[in-house]
């Protein structure tokens, strides 16, 4: 009695499928830091890794210092398309987003803005809730 064996492969060999598994892992949002998430160690230690991110600038936002806690930065959206901070933008995921959120703790809340570059990004400003 003879078999018929097939080998069937559980990882297809087409590079272009390879690609649709990475893409998973892409970049889904930009998070924009005025202030202490610029700071490599800083990231090392929430994140678990450094982060890849870009100059970029908040418009109509003004940046106080020592704002938070006497100790911290924060921004203040003015609407006026003249005020603008300069900051970076970095690329993160919803786990990172998440572990940010803790670090930022209730003094801040997150929301989306507009770049100059044209990007969007999260921001975290005064929570006054």
């Amino acid at each position: 009695m003879h078999r018929k064996c097939f080998l069937i492969s559980l990882w297809p060999l087409e590079p272009s499928w390879r690609s649709l598994v990475n893409k998973s892992h892409k970049i889904l949002e930009y998070l924009f830091s005025y202030g202490t998430l610029q700071d490599l160690q800083v990231q090392e230690y929430i994140f678990g890794r450094l982060l890849k991110g870009k100059e970029d600038a908040a418009l109509g936002f003004k940046k106080m210092d020592n704002a938070v806690y006497g100790r911290y930065p924060l921004v203040v959206h003015t609407n006026n398309p003249e005020d603008k901070v300069a900051g970076m933008a970095y690329e993160v995921n919803d786990t990172d987003l998440k572990k940010a959120d803790i670090y930022e703790t209730s003094a801040y809340k997150r929301e989306k803005f507009p770049l100059e570059s044209g990007d969007e990004a999260w921001i975290y400003i005064e929570n006054s809730n």
